[in-house]
């Protein structure tokens, strides 16, 4: 039987990991195009809104790999193309602190 504690850790490791699996099915959905990465504004903002150590960590490493990999120009054009409207780089990275 698991005691409140281990309970308690296993909770948190399911609630920091679910936004995570929202996005990854909306990538990998059939209709997904470069726009759709933007989902993982969404994901940092719910693993923002956590307080523990897992989610910081989780929205930390997302945000470093999401500026290792991201071409700001071509997402910027695609929006503008789809939306007519500017690329607002700071909504997908957010704060990392």
């Amino acid at each position: 039987m698991m005691v409140n504690v281990e309970f308690e850790t296993v909770t948190t490791i399911v609630k920091g990991l679910k936004p995570v699996k929202i996005g990854l099915e909306k990538l990998c959905s059939r209709n997904a195009t470069l726009l759709t990465a933007g989902v993982f504004s969404f994901v940092i903002g719910e693993l923002n809104e956590q307080n523990s150590e897992l989610a910081k960590n989780m929205k930390y490493s997302l945000i470093q790999r999401i500026n290792e990999i991201r071409n700001v120009n071509l997402i910027g054009l695609m929006q503008y193309l789809n939306f007519g409207r500017k690329y607002e780089a700071a909504a997908v990275t957010g704060d990392s602190s």
